[in-house]
């Protein structure tokens, strides 16, 4: 018997997905729908309920569908998609069913054989085409190598013309109206259009209430958005000279100021709704490396190393962006530093857990480092307490902070303050 998986938000379930489901039943003797629950694999409420999506896809030929939940409000995609692998995978998936770019395949599978080259998810260059299928395959390839699995990720040609994005998207600018599903109704099925009807005449879709998200935005002090999965230090700064926030709409903005783009802002933003924090992220990262899920230049040790050589760099004036393309060149740190040493004549050193960064006057403790509006570095201790860095250490605590796979803390003996790095563990 053979298994068919598919892997998807149906957000709503559009005729492409019918016929997904349509070419799955051709294909195997099962369908399994893995469907995201809570969060949308764009890190987005979903525009309908779990329940009613599930209903929707069973009625459209699904034998089963899994919920999947807790992943996309965390992390991207680089870290889920193996995850998402792993768990078909135990549920007795043979072929994972996706639909995509059927030609040039041998110029995608070029770009996987790099992914798995450099053991990291996150080096699929921007202008690759199909990333995402690039992401899935490198994933699949990895997952069966790693952990001995055997599944098949097969790709069939898109049904054109249909997109869940343009139909949230038309949605959203009528303040889903249910009159508004006249503009859209040819692109979903009947048992679709019906329900996603009754559901908008009833109430207001998650997506659209997101009240809480700009409470924690208008409350929260400024080591607290610090601690927070994937708001670096300027997109702290920009929060905290743009609220009060009235708007979600205004939140884009501020964050657009700290040059984050639409897939990384949305990824903060449900950080942020849900209270992700970093220590959080690095504890279950580390986990996942454990277990042979992530790659290793995705661990938060591997993470920490890249801060730290990029920060050691960037003191003596090398350009951030030239040494992180200088660290990812190498295959190793050892050969990443003969490197620096040839070209900039700097020798970024070991990376240490534990580096004194400057001075602070505040008592003997343990502090989370924060930042203020202006965006100097300090620590909260009734109050905003200054630090008074090194070169050095202000700029390794900036990548620290701005790394959301790194915890740490700031201790504090004697006024000497100490960067401790807890990569994939809290204090």
């Amino acid at each position: 018997m053979t298994v068919i998986g598919i892997a998807a938000d149906f957000d709503p379930p559009h005729r492409g997905h019918a016929y997904l489901l349509d070419r799955a039943r051709d294909l195997g003797d099962e369908v399994v729908v893995f469907l995201n629950a809570d969060y949308t694999a764009h890190h987005t409420p979903p525009l309908l309920p779990y329940r009613l999506r599930r209903e929707i896809v069973l009625e459209l030929g699904a034998d089963e569908v899994i919920p999947v939940r807790g992943y996309h409000q965390r992390f991207p995609l680089a870290y889920t998609v193996p995850v998402r692998v792993r768990l078909m995978a135990e549920e007795g998936v043979d072929v994972i069913l996706d639909a995509g770019p059927s030609r040039n395949l041998d110029r995608l599978r070029e770009h996987v054989e790099r992914v798995l080259e450099v053991s990291d998810l996150f080096s699929i260059p921007p202008n690759v085409p199909a990333r995402n299928v690039v992401r899935w395959l490198a994933a699949v390839e990895y997952v069966n190598r790693e952990l001995g699995t055997d599944v098949e990720l097969l790709l069939i040609p898109e049904l054109e013309g249909y997109s869940g994005r343009k139909i949230r998207a038309a949605l959203r600018r009528s303040g889903y109206s249910p009159d508004s599903l006249r503009k859209v109704r040819r692109h979903l099925p009947r048992e679709t259009f019906k329900k996603l009807e009754r559901y908008l005449k009833a109430r207001t879709p998650p997506i659209a209430r997101r009240k809480e998200l700009l409470d924690v935005l208008n409350r929260a002090s400024s080591y607290e958005l610090c601690s927070i999965a994937h708001l670096n230090t300027i997109a702290v700064r920009e929060i905290l000279r743009g609220r009060p926030f009235r708007s979600e709409r205004q939140v884009w903005g501020a964050l657009r100021r700290a040059d984050y783009g639409s897939v990384l802002t949305r990824l903060a933003l449900a950080n942020t709704e849900c209270r992700v924090t970093s220590d959080e992220i690095a504890r279950i990262a580390l986990s996942w490396c454990v277990e042979r899920l992530v790659p290793e230049n995705q661990s938060p040790d591997s993470m920490y190393r890249r801060d730290w050589f990029v920060a050691a760099l960037s003191s003596h004036g090398v350009k951030a962006r030239d040494a992180d393309r200088l660290y990812k060149r190498a295959d190793s740190y050892e050969e990443a530093r003969r490197l620096a040493r040839r070209r900039y004549g700097v020798d970024p050193g070991v990376p240490r857990f534990e580096t004194l960064i400057g001075e602070a006057r505040v008592s003997d403790g343990e502090y989370r480092p924060a930042i203020s509006a202006n965006g100097r570095l300090g620590v909260v201790e009734d109050g905003f307490q200054e630090l008074r860095a090194t070169a050095f250490g202000a700029t390794l605590l900036r990548y620290v902070l701005d790394d959301p796979f790194v915890d740490a803390v700031i201790r504090v003996e004697d006024e000497e303050a100490r960067l401790i790095v807890f990569p994939g563990d809290s204090p």
